[in-house]
């Protein structure tokens, strides 16, 4: 299933229940962190795109709740090619997995 967040991310629910979050709005951990709130809907809503070079990501497990993801419940400025990794991750549904994902140091970008 997919469900999109006021046009500035989504969240995606696998087979096996759980759920990846991808936001890049303000307020989100992201590069587009510090645009302003109002901005944000007047802007989501009338251009074509909204874009940010980097996410917030969260994952759920089937229960709805948020699972760890190394030191937090949410990471920040995460770029696409690793948002690809996080969801093979969710798809197997290995919290572990996930769970220690961002504290490999190869797999976090500076």
């Amino acid at each position: 299933m997919f469900e999109s967040c006021s046009n500035k991310g989504f969240r995606m629910t696998f087979a096996n229940g759980y759920a990846l979050s991808v936001q890049w709005g303000p307020m989100n951990y992201c590069t587009n962190r510090h645009i302003h709130l109002d901005a944000d809907i007047a802007m989501s809503t009338e251009d074509g795109l909204w874009e940010s070079e980097t996410a917030e990501v969260a994952v759920f497990d089937p229960d709805d709740k948020l699972i760890d993801m190394a030191y937090d419940q949410v990471h920040g400025h995460v770029h696409a090619d690793e948002i690809v990794d996080l969801m093979a991750l969710v798809a197997e549904g290995d919290e572990n997995a996930i769970e220690v994902y961002f504290k490999t140091e190869e797999n976090v970008r500076a």
